[in-house]
């Protein structure tokens, strides 16, 4: 893992823990519950799931790679969604 994205990591864990930017936390959970890569995890909450890939145009999931699908992050949501640099790999938000 690159170093900006350790760094990113650490930032979203921050805010999660601290309640910073809660508001676009929320706006951005929003579009993640109405996205199929979405996973919820009973140990750490909503997961963007890294199993599955989603072409965006038509909103089919496939366990494989295809042209035009994108792979989900694998990140917890819960604090990804508050760190204003990150971005949903779909750029939903």
């Amino acid at each position: 893992m690159k170093k900006e994205d350790v760094n990113r990591v650490l930032v979203a864990h921050f805010n999660e823990l601290t309640g910073k930017n809660k508001d676009i936390g929320k706006e951005r959970m929003e579009i993640c519950n109405r996205c199929p890569l979405l996973t919820d995890s009973s140990i750490w909450g909503p997961i963007c799931n890294s199993s599955l890939f989603l072409n965006k145009e038509t909103m089919d999931t496939s366990e494989e790679a295809k042209p035009g699908y994108i792979r989900g992050c694998g990140c917890r949501l819960n604090a990804k969604t508050k760190d204003l640099k990150s971005h949903c790999p779909t750029k939903q938000w």
